[in-house]
């Protein structure tokens, strides 16, 4: 995992953390980062969402003889634990999910070293889940992308 991926994942989190405070998001969250994903629906406070970054990995390609062109991938997950599954709730969730899921379509990665390039949502909620005990979560990879010098790998 390079240097660049972290510090990328790094921003993200970053980035997610404040956008409440900026009111780019319409809940505030709490969120953390590590290698894997991991949360635990059941053992979560009510009402709290997590949130949790993890950098995946990265593709590059040359596009001139000194810069290359690096697509980073960066697993986001969202989770909650609900007390009861009323549209009301669950509206506020998905309202959430989309607001996280395309912060980066509408607002740089403050950092400036990658852009959004799109999201691969592998998992986005799951009613029958929500009504066995209360969990509302999604899963997605997000794809930055930025340039480097070729020597910077």
């Amino acid at each position: 995992m390079s240097a660049y991926l972290v510090q990328v994942a790094e921003c993200v989190l970053s980035d997610f953390t404040g956008a409440y405070a900026l009111d780019r998001i319409s809940q505030p969250i709490k969120a953390k980062r590590g290698l894997v994903p991991k949360f635990t629906p059941g053992q979560q406070p009510y009402g709290e969402y997590q949130v949790f970054v993890s950098p995946v990995k990265e593709t590059s390609r040359r596009i001139s003889r000194n810069t290359i062109e690096v697509d980073y991938f960066v697993e986001v997950v969202v989770c909650c634990r609900m007390k009861d599954a009323e549209k009301t709730t669950t509206d506020a969730g998905q309202l959430l999910l989309e607001d996280l899921s395309l912060l980066f379509f509408k607002y740089d990665l403050s950092n400036g070293f990658a852009y959004w390039k799109e999201n691969d949502v592998f998992f986005w909620g799951d009613p029958e889940r929500l009504a066995f005990d209360g969990a509302f979560f999604a899963l997605w990879q997000t794809v930055l992308t930025g340039q480097r010098d070729k020597g910077q790998t």
